[in-house]
């Protein structure tokens, strides 16, 4: 028995919707038969929901989270590169879904590039889906781990937060789409 039971907590219960991650993941990286799934989550997951007669709301979409890639690091690289964590790379998952659009997410303070389109695309369908958004924090403005997917041990700039070298269109994208959801209650499932 697996003992990731997605949508089967009680009617009270929010859950991260794994599913959700994977299928929005896969659904950006031009996953072939993916289009149906990615309906589904993004119109609240009723297919794990529903039969308990839960909410939208039960559902948190994630697409990025602590343990893992940044979004900008998603669509950036095709590996994981967690080599200064000095477990030789065996730390983190191998299983990112991630993919590289030939945009490095190398960059200089003050420097910051826009983010490339699937990043915007996946910010645009969390923001827009039923069910409760969870942005990973960093991701409205470009955050970078560097393909790091398991910086838990680095204080140092793979971890820390580049404000100077925010992505300023980015993170403008990212609050005329909550603005967006906000002013639009029915697709929104909850305020936020």
């Amino acid at each position: 028995m697996d003992s990731y039971d997605l949508g089967r907590f009680p009617a009270q219960w929010s859950e991260w919707n794994g599913r959700y991650r994977d299928t929005i993941r896969d659904f950006w990286r031009s996953t072939d038969g993916t289009l149906a799934d990615f309906a589904r989550r993004t119109s609240g997951s009723a297919d794990l929901f529903g039969g308990s007669r839960r909410r939208p709301s039960a559902s948190v979409n994630i697409i990025t989270t602590h343990d893992g890639f940044t979004l900008r690091d998603l669509v950036s690289y095709g590996t994981k590169h967690n080599e200064a964590n000095g477990e030789q790379g065996r730390d983190g998952s191998d299983d990112n879904r991630s993919w590289n659009c030939g945009w490095r997410a190398h960059r200089r303070p003050g420097r910051a590039r826009a983010a490339p389109a699937p990043a915007t695309g996946a910010a645009a369908t969390l923001l827009l889906s039923l069910g409760v958004p969870m942005i990973l924090g960093g991701d409205e403005m470009g955050r970078t781990q560097h393909g790091n997917n398991n910086a838990y041990c680095q204080d140092n700039e793979t971890s820390w937060f580049d404000w100077a070298g925010a992505d300023t269109e980015l993170l403008g994208w990212t609050r005329d789409l909550v603005t967006l959801r906000r002013a639009h209650r029915c697709c929104a499932g909850v305020v936020i």
